[in-house]
Parts: C-alpha cells; structure tokens; sequence
C-alpha cells in the first residue's frame, strides 16, 4: 500500500475531465483525495453531514469490521 503522489492526482483528476460521460468523476475523485473517504463513504455522504462554514465532513461509524475495505 502507498500513498499517491501530488503529481499522480492531478494527472487522475485530469483523466477524469476529459470523460463526457462521468462530469461528477473530478470532483469524486477530489472529495475521495482531500478527505480520505472511501468509494462507499463519498457515494453514501448526504448534505446533513456536510458543513461548508466549518470545512467539514461528519462520518458516521462504519458497519464494516476493521481491516476491511469498503
């Protein structure tokens, strides 16, 4: 497991702009980097959790178990 580089996203948000079909998939891509939420977590967040003042995102505890990727 490794950490992406700065470079390495920009090039992945960037692939993602030029993709008609997905116009969500850059900003998908740079919730998912700045927070470190993950697929499930980013697809599930609903604006109650949200809070734009603050820069913030509230989690819910996951019902996976630890270790486990989602």
């Amino acid at each position: 497991m490794r950490w992406i580089t700065r470079a390495e996203a920009e090039r992945l948000i960037h692939a993602a702009q030029t993709e008609p079909q997905a116009a969500h998939l850059p900003d998908f891509i740079r919730v998912a980097l700045h927070t470190g939420m993950r697929k499930g977590e980013v697809l599930g967040l609903e604006w109650r959790r949200v809070d734009l003042q603050a820069a913030l995102v509230h989690l819910e505890p996951s019902k996976a178990p630890l270790g486990t990727t989602q």
